[in-house]
Parts: structure tokens; sequence; C-alpha cells
């Protein structure tokens, strides 16, 4: 189950998905493309966080998942 907003059809603003209740995907859309830090949980922590501009990867900020 996911939780967005939309503006003109296109994904703009908060962005969170959950899996069984919990919080398991979070970060930011800006005219549709992933924008500022995505964090991604596991157990409800964080186990990941990438920091994208315009929908491109520019940077793994935290990698808890090894």
């Amino acid at each position: 189950v996911s939780r967005e907003n939309y503006v003109n059809d296109t994904l703009h603003g908060e962005y969170k998905e959950y899996n069984y209740g919990e919080l398991s995907e979070e970060g930011q859309y800006k005219k549709g493309k992933k924008q500022g830090i995505w964090n991604y949980y596991s157990d409800g922590k964080i186990i990941l966080s990438e920091y994208y501009l315009n929908d491109s990867l520019q940077e793994v900020v935290f990698d808890k998942r090894k």
C-alpha cells in the first residue's frame, strides 16, 4: 500500500509505501521524479538512505543492508 500525492496526474510531494502496515519506503517526488533523501526501512529501522536529484541516484548516504 502506498500513499502519494499528484499534481496534474504527476507524482509530486511526499511518498510513503507500507508493507503489512509497516513503513517500508519514504521520500519526495518533484514533477514525477525522485528528489532528495529516500529512506528504506526494515523492522521499523532505516536500512538504506539514498540521495536523488531529478530521479538520478547521486549518493548512497547510509547502507546497513550488509
